[in-house]
């Protein structure tokens, strides 16, 4: 007997290189290649702090973005 394999529908798990919550963000900022945070409750004292930086489990967003603020009404305009 051939059983076929059934597809999964369990969600992915984080992913570190996965920011979609900061390409959607207000605090959003680029340097060169890189993306940056501008949220001064999630970079203080700094300015800014690398996105890799500020999503970390250690970081002021933290991977749950914590601070992500975004103007839905605007996305869809």
């Amino acid at each position: 007997m051939i059983a076929a394999a059934l597809p999964s529908f369990a969600p992915p798990g984080w992913d570190v290189t996965s920011y979609r919550a900061c390409e959607l963000c207000d605090h959003l900022a680029r340097d060169g290649d890189h993306l940056v945070c501008r949220c001064p409750a999630a970079v203080t004292p700094d300015r800014w702090r690398l996105v890799t930086v500020a999503r970390a489990r250690h970081g002021g967003c933290g991977p749950d973005a914590l601070h992500m603020r975004v103007d839905f009404d605007s996305l869809h305009a």
